[in-house]
């Protein structure tokens, strides 16, 4: 009986111990601490082992795990006792600490010490120091790059160069220039195929190639703009003195690859590390990184050549359905997704038209079909494609082995008459085949994507995971999810002069951001950063379409505007900054700084997480980071 009761006595003190060191820290530190931190840190009341699955530090090998303990230092202010003997543990932590007052401590220590740290009996209190006040724009002060209206890092991305593949650029913003030359050094307009140097720029032969959309123009300006046209430069961008190099692109695949590539040249022969952005996507594809394109993007990146990507904005999209067909049962595994079309204006008539992939594994024997509003089935031919004319509905289908990873794909190409009985009713059938010679199924894994929210949805089958877009779940990317920082602003619409935007959550991810992993289990996204209602430049030709009255701002050539599109340069100047200090860093290597250098919070949650990667991006700790 003693034993027990012995025992019973450690495991409570073991609990009280546990329950006190989470009492002295700061909410919304205790996920930062334990989502990268021991995976078991002892018993909690009742006796069950306090246990955080999914760890940083649990994926990492032997050498990055030591890497990570002494570099990854979260910035905390510590209510102490006694602040001596708190700073001279934290130095054998390898941190560093600071007296603020007689009781307080400014401490740097690595996240893996937050708890003990709070297990102290010196310490009273652990609290999250990044609390900042906004002063230049709200996305600087979320970020840690701007404190009480002064940047904290001496970087700016000079000597280094940015690359915008986008809608092109306004060249005669004063946010791209310095004095009376052009900060773009090169732009390439795909559409006309006239290519302007530096000199031709600033004597400016550029202004044919005008940004009609404005979205690459207020893209450029977060990653680089210098704030020229906004008081006290107020809206200057991350990496406010980097070179430009711009494409305007068509668009599709093989430009935006031939874009990066033109880019890349560029910078070798100038000598320049260059990190590359790209505010698009699309979802035609296997979404694993196999596609032409994104192998495309990981052969040209390396040594101080970067590409970021947006996460995509389908984050409340019906667009993906998928499920996981189970093993060994009795009968043969069965999954139906329902769906319907949006008729919309093709060529000048009125149509429901809907491009739908699906997509499951090589060691799976699964049969793929459609059904029709009028109860018919459609199945393409192994390896081959068949088109079924029903008059009032055509269907396109084919089924192929993708040649790099060699899992199925299932493509069904759907023109409908747009009456409401021929635009809804539609599913998509998948079977285990067991037939003859046929194994049945191994993983079960099946997931299906509408291409374009334009065209319609699913009405059942819907999964809030697998959307990253296209080319963002390329290996090398560094793909970017979007959360917010502004919700108003003062704006050159007489009628709504004073926007607010009350349904907007500040620091709460975007509800447009598109969440992970890729189909085939990766981490995507990998850091989530400001991107709802930035304010950045304004092109002069920006039709009212693309960007209303109500997103101008009062006075000046800025505009607000909001999705992984803003997200993705926030982080593509974050980089600038890194290559400025480092030229030769390789993506795998900037990765790994981006993922230690992020902070979770409250909004986050234990991370990683499909929708916010591995939490908000810290451009300060990202550049305190050391090899």
């Amino acid at each position: 009986m003693a034993k027990r009761t012995d025992g019973r006595s450690r495991d409570r003190a073991a609990s009280k111990a546990i329950d006190t060191m989470l009492s002295k820290l700061d909410p919304l530190l205790i996920l930062g601490a334990l989502s990268a931190g021991r995976e078991k840190l002892g018993k909690s009341k009742g006796g069950r082992e306090v246990e955080f699955p999914g760890s940083l530090t649990a994926q990492m090998g032997p050498k990055a795990l030591e890497r990570f303990q002494k570099e990854d230092l979260v910035p905390v202010l510590v209510d102490a006792g006694d602040p001596d003997q708190v700073g001279k543990k934290v130095k054998q932590w390898n941190g560093r600490s600071e007296s603020i007052s007689a009781t307080t401590l400014a401490v740097h220590v690595p996240r893996t010490r937050l708890d003990d740290l709070a297990r102290l009996a010196a310490v009273r209190y652990v609290e999250a120091s990044y609390r900042l006040q906004p002063h230049c724009d709200f996305a600087h002060a979320s970020t840690g790059l701007f404190l009480a209206g002064q940047r904290t890092v001496p970087h700016t991305g000079a000597g280094v160069i940015v690359g915008v593949v986008d809608s092109g650029i306004d060249s005669a913003h004063r946010a791209f220039w310095t004095g009376s030359q052009s900060r773009i050094i090169d732009y390439l307009d795909q559409e006309s195929g006239k290519h302007h140097s530096q000199a031709e720029i600033s004597a400016g032969a550029a202004s044919a190639s005008a940004d009609e959309i404005g979205h690459g123009t207020h893209v450029a300006g977060i990653a680089v703009g210098n704030g020229g046209g906004s008081a006290g430069l107020k809206y200057a961008g991350v990496a406010p003195k980097a070179d430009l190099a711009v494409v305007k692109t068509t668009f599709q695949s093989d430009q935006i690859v031939d874009g990066i590539r033109h880019i890349f040249e560029l910078a070798a022969q100038r000598k320049q590390p260059c990190v590359v952005n790209l505010s698009l996507g699309g979802h035609f594809g296997g979404h694993d990184g196999s596609s032409v394109a994104e192998r495309t993007i990981d052969q040209l990146s390396g040594p101080g050549r970067l590409v970021v990507v947006s996460a995509g904005n389908e984050g409340r999209d019906p667009i993906h359905a998928g499920a996981s067909l189970p093993a060994g049962q009795p009968d043969p595994a069965r999954w139906v997704a329902n769906f319907a079309l949006r008729p919309r204006d093709v060529d000048g008539q009125r149509v429901g038209l809907l491009f739908l992939q699906v997509w499951h594994r090589r060691e799976d024997a699964i049969v793929v079909r459609l059904r029709g509003p009028n109860g018919e089935s459609f199945q393409p031919p192994q390896n081959a494609q068949r088109e079924f004319d029903r008059a009032v509905f055509l269907v396109q289908a084919s089924h192929q082995r993708a040649p790099y990873s060699g899992d199925h794909t299932t493509t069904f190409i759907i023109t409908a008459h747009p009456l409401d009985q021929w635009l809804s009713g539609w599913s998509i059938i998948a079977e285990e085949d067991r037939s003859q010679g046929q194994s049945g199924v191994a993983v079960g894994t099946i997931h299906a994507w509408i291409v374009d929210r334009e065209m319609g949805g699913f009405t059942s089958g819907t999964t809030a995971s697998h959307l990253v877009g296209m080319p963002g779940t390329a290996f090398s990317a560094i793909t970017v999810a979007a959360h917010a920082t502004r919700k108003e602003w003062t704006s050159q619409d007489p009628n709504s002069s004073r926007v607010t935007l009350d349904q907007v959550h500040l620091q709460d991810i975007s509800y447009f951001s598109s969440p992970g992993p890729t189909r085939d289990g990766v981490n995507k996204p990998e850091v989530a950063a400001p991107g709802q209602w930035l304010i950045s430049t304004l092109s002069h030709t920006a039709s009212p379409e693309w960007v209303p009255a109500w997103t101008r701002i009062a006075d000046i050539d800025y505009a607000a505007m909001q999705g992984t599109s803003m997200a993705a340069p926030y982080v593509t100047g974050a980089l600038a900054l890194l290559l400025e200090k480092e030229p030769t860093i390789d993506w795998s290597e900037a990765k790994r700084r981006l993922i230690l250098s992020t902070h979770q919070d409250g909004f986050t949650q234990q991370c990683w997480n499909p929708r916010w990667g591995y939490g908000k991006i810290d451009v300060k700790r990202l550049l305190e980071l050391t090899s």
